[in-house]
């Protein structure tokens, strides 16, 4: 017992010193931005004097010219903004096509399995130019439709959500709600929390 409480003990103290080394870039980052000079800018931190704290550095220079830039406030709200409506939306949307792909019995479903897969392998740069082109025929460059509506159908999203139906929930299931006479909304609703909680 005591040697097991010990390996304990090594591995949570292995462990830990991973977990420090990975926030020293994060830690930097966040202090060369109290330092003097903006990006190139000595750090508050002197790393070769071994780690001695240069206090007469510290200066918030930085954060007031960001702050007083023209439009900070309407690029920060543009952003939160952007972000809580894709988030939701993006759980939905692919949400409801795993969904689809995995409890409908439909013409060119293994097709669309299979382009949804192949999707999965294109690196997301190659697709940059397209996406552009097609939100320029659409009408959608600067609108926030257009940084919507591509961030809401991600290939992921929709096979891990089609996978997560199939293993979680039976078709057993789904059949006995429709007989029943479950609505599809409601089905999909129990499914995706039951899904969720596997």
């Amino acid at each position: 017992m005591p040697m097991r409480r010990f390996t304990t003990l090594l591995l949570y103290a292995v462990l830990l010193g991973v977990a420090l080394r990975m926030l020293v870039p994060f830690g930097y980052m966040l202090l060369s931005r109290f330092g003097e000079g903006g990006d190139n800018g000595p750090p508050l931190l002197d790393w070769a004097g071994g780690l001695a704290a240069h206090w007469e550095r510290f200066t918030l220079d930085n954060f007031r010219r960001l702050f007083a830039a023209p439009l900070i406030g309407r690029s920060l709200l543009n952003s939160v903004f952007i972000v809580s409506m894709t988030s939701p939306g993006a759980t939905l949307v692919t949400a409801m096509g795993g969904y689809a792909l995995a409890r409908f019995n439909f013409r060119g479903r293994e097709a669309l399995n299979h382009l949804g897969l192949g999707a999965l392998v294109i690196p997301a740069p190659l697709m940059i130019a397209t996406g552009y082109q097609w939100l320029y025929q659409v009408g959608l460059l600067d609108t926030h439709s257009g940084l919507l509506f591509p961030a809401m159908g991600k290939a992921l999203g929709v096979f891990l959500f089609r996978q997560s139906m199939l293993n979680a929930v039976p078709a057993e299931l789904i059949v006995a709600a429709r007989i029943n006479g479950a609505g599809e909304f409601r089905i999909f609703s129990a499914s995706s929390c039951r899904s969720g909680d596997r």
